[in-house]
């Protein structure tokens, strides 16, 4: 009986190991432009025609290789970022496996031209398919260039899944984006057929990136922060103060010794730093740094080396939370703010009142003409009805609130009136929210659609404070309470 396994081809083997490192062509840009960082250059342009389906090129001012070094990159898992096993649990560089240019060249038709430093000529391979063509002499440069022609042309299954052009830049565009927010000493251009997509001069610092890279508005909201954890752990980082706030955790950007990780848990704990903040499911803008030894951490759990395991996951994530928490309570969150939770028929703690007058939410007397009808003075156990997209939903009104302003006035709130104060900071030309197409019962005035912020109802007005609900959970109401 004939034996059924087999060793497949190398080249066979080539194609396989490429479709887990080069996914598109976003990935082969990440794994030169890593490179070239690992090479010490100071400056990487990217170029890309039809969104890097027809060239992708790099080109660095790196350390440059010599002819030996040139050749021996192509072959799989030569490297030289380690050495033996050991080496694997104490990473300390972008690249480590010797995948990357194999794995491109087994895709794609690449040239590599290359010199070394002070090299009176340099050297260029021609690769296709994973075979090499030619190994030829080549005029001296500073650096290393690689073109990436035709990505997947021998394997069609993968080609016809690329995105589009514009799609596939885009995506090219958020690679050099992380890279250089964890790189912000080097510069980074990157170039779409006429079109410049990202252009970074080299940077002073990590906030004068972050200025380049997102300009005065978000820049002029960033809050410092930064701790050592333990021995070996360190965190730091910026974030903006609310209301800046994100949908989902996209923008929270997290390095560990300068590699972009994608990592969940811990978006998770600088979303729970801004918990009572921000409104529920909303996440901040963010950069978290962390300086692990890196014996600690392992950056091999991945093929792409977007994930990595911690040995000590559950004290780092509880030391982001607190290290955000912390610079957090020395930032008035928004003039006259606070967000409070009230379960069900529970009370919630009362917010502390401002030291100062408030500048976003101006205390109205309360004396004040309500256009809606007046509400009924609510006991504690009153509830109002919320127009949650379906079905109607009662809301608690927890006592801590029918307690304030000696009696629990909940008036009626003017919704023209409570539409001009609910305007944004900053943005008196910005259209008032709409309201809802009718109106409810008295003990509810009209709900409110504040934009991106979701669904909200003012309930009432007590001695100037506004009282408005931000969704409803089901185990309790979310209450944003306007000072």
């Amino acid at each position: 009986m004939m034996a059924s396994i087999r060793v497949l081809p190398e080249t066979v083997q080539n194609k396989i190991a490429a479709g887990e490192v080069i996914e598109r062509p976003a990935s082969a840009v990440k794994e030169l432009a890593e490179n070239a960082l690992d090479a010490g250059a100071r400056h990487i342009a990217i170029e890309l025609e039809d969104g890097g389906h027809r060239l992708i090129r790099v080109s660095d001012d790196g350390g440059g290789m010599g002819e030996e070094d040139l050749v021996a990159c192509l072959q799989r898992h030569a490297t030289s970022k380690i050495s033996d096993a050991d080496d694997i649990f104490r990473i300390a560089t972008f690249g480590f496996r010797g995948e990357a240019l194999p794995s491109i060249g087994a895709v794609a038709r690449m040239a590599i031209a290359t010199c070394l430093p002070g090299a009176p000529e340099g050297r260029e391979i021609l690769v296709e398919g994973g075979k090499v063509l030619r190994l030829s002499p080549a005029p001296p440069r500073k650096g290393t260039r690689v073109e990436v022609r035709d990505i997947f042309f021998n394997t069609p299954a993968r080609r016809k899944f690329l995105r589009p052009p514009a799609s596939e830049a885009a995506h090219a565009g958020e690679i050099v984006t992380r890279l250089a927010l964890g790189n912000p000493e080097v510069g980074f251009r990157l170039q779409a057929g006429d079109r410049t997509v990202a252009a970074f001069q080299p940077a002073e610092s990590l906030q004068a990136r972050l200025q380049e890279i997102f300009g005065d508005r978000v820049c002029a909201r960033l809050v410092p922060f930064g701790t050592e954890i333990t021995d070996g752990l360190r965190v730091s980082g910026f974030f903006a103060r609310p209301p800046e706030s994100r949908r989902n955790s996209k923008d929270v950007y997290i390095f560990v010794n300068r590699r972009w990780i994608r990592q969940y848990a811990l978006a998770r704990a600088a979303g729970d730093a801004f918990a009572g903040v921000l409104p529920p499911r909303e996440y901040p803008f963010a950069i978290i740094n962390l300086e692990v030894d890196p014996a600690r951490v392992d950056v091999n759990a991945h093929p792409a080396k977007e994930e990595v395991r911690f040995d000590q996951e559950k004290l780092l994530i509880a030391g982001v939370r607190r290290a955000i928490r912390e610079a957090l309570g020395g930032v008035a969150a928004l003039p006259g703010v606070t967000l409070v939770s009230a379960g069900r028929g529970a009370e919630a703690a009362e917010a502390p009142a401002p030291s100062a007058p408030p500048s976003v939410l101006p205390s109205v007397p309360p004396s004040a003409p309500p256009s809606a009808p007046p509400a009924s003075p609510a006991p504690p156990s009153a509830a109002g009805r919320g127009d949650g997209g379906g079905g109607q939903k009662a809301l608690s009104m927890p006592g801590s609130f029918a307690r304030r302003g000696g009696g629990g006035d909940f008036s009626g709130l003017d919704l023209a009136r409570a539409r001009e104060l609910l305007r944004p900071a900053g943005r008196e030309d910005a259209a008032p929210p709409a309201p809802a197409p009718r109106e409810q019962e008295a003990a509810a005035p009209p709900a409110l659609r504040l934009g991106a912020a979701g669904r909200h109802r003012v309930l009432g007005q007590a001695n100037g404070r506004y009282i408005i609900v931000d969704g409803i959970r089901r185990r309790g109401t979310r209450l944003r309470v306007y000072m």
